[in-house]
């Protein structure tokens, strides 16, 4: 009900939307605003997100293959750093002292119009304290007129930000390990004629197997037998637009985007579920429990967001400014938890080779989800708290191989400290925060750098807070936090990357990540990487 309810009350949004749905690079740079990774190479021109394909010269078009190999060596102090992990789509070290090598191959499009074919590969093999050969990537891509079909594994983020600095995405931060999944999409704006270009849209559907997923429901044990986990499914879609001419200064952004974890609810419920596999679908798609059982709130676990913003192009640069709303239970489509949510605002200047001193990017974020539609004072809403990426049947929530899909700061307990209260119920320890992000990326003569820093106060979750009540199915229910009160603890989290091209083939990188504060265990990372390109441009 939550998909559908937000649409219904907040639809009206959408005539000035946009959407984000592209890829995360772990050195991205200042190219423009929210178009990152190989897919990004569809798009061409320094201002990428004024372009359209159907409008390039084929002389800017990339080279149809690329490919690269890079050795890292990277060193630890404790855990992982965070921003060594954190929306790295599994792209990560190992902890203590490791070797790793990453190799990759890319084919990307080359053809303006017509029938045209990619894919991608990357893999990554770390040797220390763990030994492991991990595949990042393995996906093909085909694209028709305005259409576009992928498969395979592939790294994306959805959601209104800035991908190359961003906190992470609410709805999908390109955090986890890619889903296997198979897309429809239309990838580029896509312009509505009779209006004279002023409103363009693109869109996409997703369909994604995410295998076993532990499962948690009680019933009668005489009735049938309990199953601990099931085969479950990843649903997507998204459709974004935008308002504002091709060659105009100013675009209005916003859009909606909604993903379900799903699947084999019969094997769950039981006889309590009512409900035929293409009627469960259909509920699926359109966030409802119709005719599904009464203690059933909605056909699988669903959480998305609906975004705003708008971008102004000046002489010097651009300016962006976006915002989040976060909707997982429906509490949005009263506007009870319309406090949470991700803003951001970003400043990105033109490249010039008149300085040697240069900033190209900075950018702020500010995330609050401290709210939930829970607080005393909060309006009544049907299902109480919205308990953010946490799931009272699927129990590691939204998460796919245990780690977040959503935003990295929403913290699962394997990375929070040992002693912080928890309850059984919360695979996502931490899901109420007050986060301040920054970053930065520019140049210094020939080295680039890249930096993070961010700062968050973190509460714990509703159920380690210490309310006395709930709002729960129309009624007001008392509340007892027997697993403890979480208290408010700090984190800060930085990170500082430099580069620079040694050879036209050749570069070098140096990264310094840091954790210090009560929610994380402390750690220091450092790493050295050399990249060579292998398939000269």
């Amino acid at each position: 009900m939550a998909f559908r309810k937000t649409c219904a009350g907040l639809g009206f949004l959408l005539v000035v939307c946009i959407q984000v749905n592209g890829q995360q690079n772990d050195y991205p740079v200042a190219e423009g605003f929210m178009i990152k990774g190989s897919d990004a190479a569809q798009v061409v021109g320094k201002d990428k997100s004024l372009q359209y394909i159907q409008d390039t010269n084929i002389a800017e078009l990339p080279e149809k293959w690329r490919s690269a190999i890079e050795t890292q060596l990277t060193y630890m102090e404790g855990a992982v750093p965070f921003w060594f992990r954190a929306n790295k789509g599994g792209n990560v070290p190992v902890p203590n002292e490791s070797l790793s090598i990453i190799g990759d191959l890319y084919r990307e499009y080359t053809k303006i119009k017509g029938v045209d074919w990619g894919g991608g590969v990357m893999a990554r093999i770390n040797v220390g304290a763990q030994k492991e050969l991990h595949l990042v990537e393995a996906y093909a891509k085909a694209k028709w007129s305005l259409f576009q079909l992928k498969a395979g594994l592939y790294r994306e983020f959805k959601g209104l930000v800035d991908s190359s600095l961003s906190s992470g995405s609410l709805a999908i931060s390109g955090n986890a390990n890619p889903i296997p999944s198979i897309q429809v999409s239309i990838p580029d704006f896509v312009h509505l004629p009779f209006l004279g270009k002023l409103i363009s849209f693109k869109g996409s559907f997703e369909h994604g197997w995410i295998g076993d997923l532990p499962v948690n429901y009680v019933h009668n044990p005489y009735q049938y037998e309990r199953v601990s986990s099931v085969k479950s499914y990843f649903h997507h879609k998204a459709i974004y637009g935008r308002l504002g001419k091709p060659n105009g200064r100013l675009f209005l952004t916003a859009g909606i985007n909604h993903q379900v974890t799903w699947g084999h609810e019969k094997q769950i419920f039981g006889p309590e579920f009512h409900l035929k596999p293409f009627e469960s679908i259909i509920q699926v798609l359109i966030g409802g429990s119709k005719n599904a059982s009464q203690n059933i709130s909605k056909v699988g676990n669903h959480l998305g967001t609906l975004d705003m913003g708008f971008d102004f192009n000046f002489y010097e640069g651009r300016i962006s400014v976006y915002r989040q709303f976060i909707y997982d239970k429906g509490a949005l489509a009263y506007l009870a938890n319309v406090a949470d949510g991700l803003t951001g605002f970003s400043v990105e200047f033109r490249e010039s080779d008149k300085h040697k001193v240069r900033l190209n990017k900075v950018l702020l974020e500010v995330v609050y989800t401290k709210n939930q539609a829970g607080e005393q004072w909060s309006k009544e809403t049907p299902s109480g708290p919205e308990q953010y990426y946490n799931h009272g049947i699927y129990s590691e929530g939204y998460s796919f191989k245990q780690t977040g899909i959503g935003s990295p700061f929403i913290t699962e307990k394997k990375y929070s400290r040992k002693g912080l209260p928890s309850s059984p119920a919360d695979f996502f320890i931490n899901n109420r925060l007050f986060l301040v992000h920054m970053g930065a990326i520019g140049s210094v003569m020939k080295w680039r750098y890249k930096a993070l820093l961010s700062y968050s106060q973190n509460y714990g979750t509703y159920y380690t807070s210490n309310s006395t009540f709930f709002w729960f199915n129309g009624e007001r229910r008392p509340f007892v936090p027997y697993d403890g009160i979480f208290p408010k603890v700090n984190q800060v989290s930085v990170f500082f990357d430099v580069g620079r091209q040694l050879k036209k083939e050749t570069s070098v990188h140096f990264s310094l990540a840091n954790d210090s504060g009560k929610l994380l265990n402390n750690a220091t990372g450092v790493s050295i990487s050399l990249r060579k390109s292998l398939l000269r441009p």
